[in-house]
């Protein structure tokens, strides 16, 4: 009995933890985003905490600087969230950017955090409001790169268990030694999956 009760819960751990696939788009600017919950593959880790990202934001030069960035900016995350009260979750992490701006290459490690809040709302679609803020001081900023600033802040309406619509602004700044650069400062419209 003991083996079922157990067994049963690893189950429904596993169920409850969700992978997210985004994609942010406006009229010149393209980003995707994949999200892979780590309690999903490793059962010592519980479900919804740790998180492994890869992501790919192609601007235009319409939502920036007019020099730009040649192919986009990758990046990679590492992230551990946390709900701290009811519908409210925090995380704190860390990510890896990579951009080439003509023949200056530009990586960063920015570190930050990030914020959502689901209203208590009893009705069909939950309504969510959250933010994000990275920063990479000269220390953690590599090659050519001086300095990295991130910050978004979007609102989301849950259409069913697995997908969401969304609303945001980001800002992001990539500032070189040579000079700054407001990589793309834009308002987005997004669609987040889970599987």
């Amino acid at each position: 009995m003991l083996k079922k009760l157990a067994l049963l819960s690893a189950l429904t751990a596993s169920a409850m933890a969700m992978h997210t696939a985004e994609i942010n788009i406006n009229e010149k600017d393209i980003e995707a985003n994949l999200l892979l919950d780590m309690g999903q593959f490793n059962q010592s880790i519980d479900p919804d905490a740790v998180f492994v990202g890869f992501g790919y934001l192609k601007g235009n030069t319409d939502h920036s600087d007019p020099k730009g960035i040649d192919n986009g900016i990758f990046s990679g995350q590492f992230k551990v969230q946390q709900e701290i009260a009811e519908g409210l979750e925090i995380g704190v992490g860390l990510k890896f950017i990579a951009a080439k701006e003509l023949d200056k290459n530009f990586f960063a490690v920015p570190i930050g955090g990030e914020v959502r809040y689901t209203f208590p709302l009893d009705i069909q679609t939950p309504l969510y409001v959250g933010g994000l803020f990275y920063y990479s001081p000269e220390v953690l900023s590599f090659d050519n790169g001086k300095n990295y600033i991130e910050y978004r802040v979007n609102a989301g309406v849950k259409l069913m268990d697995r997908a969401a619509l969304e609303i945001g602004y980001r800002n992001i700044d990539l500032n070189f030694n040579q000079g700054d650069l407001t990589y793309n400062e834009s308002v987005y419209f997004g669609l987040k999956f889970s599987f």
